[in-house]
């Protein structure tokens, strides 16, 4: 049987024990999804399934300033089908092959050495 219950994704100690950088502040969901609904199913039993490829749904997130000054995220999910597209990080270095899926850009994010450290 399979729950969908929105996650966990300010849920800090469960980040911790799951995903791949949870210090990783830039995520789109609802400051309500702290995994109360996973801690529901976990007191009756349930437990949530091991070996994925990723415990989430991951793109690339940039922390913006708004024209109004304000600051928000902007997630990159429309991006990648743009003719000649070529994702850097801030030391201008590639990091992936755009022809991949987003779980693997990010995961090819995090997985990179901090720039500067880049061969």
């Amino acid at each position: 049987m399979r729950l969908a219950t929105g996650g966990c994704p300010h849920d800090m100690a469960r980040r911790a024990a799951r995903f791949p950088a949870p210090e990783t502040r830039a995520k789109l969901a609802v400051s309500t999804a702290i995994g109360d609904g996973l801690a529901l199913a976990e007191a009756v039993g349930a437990r949530q399934a091991q070996g994925l490829a990723s415990p989430a749904a991951l793109c690339p997130v940039l922390l913006v300033r708004w024209p109004d000054g304000s600051r928000g995220t902007f997630p990159h999910v429309i991006e990648r089908g743009k003719p000649s597209l070529i994702a850097v990080r801030t030391d201008g270095r590639r990091f992936f092959h755009q022809g991949l899926g987003d779980q693997d850009d990010v995961t090819a994010l995090l997985a990179a050495p901090p720039p500067g450290q880049m061969p």
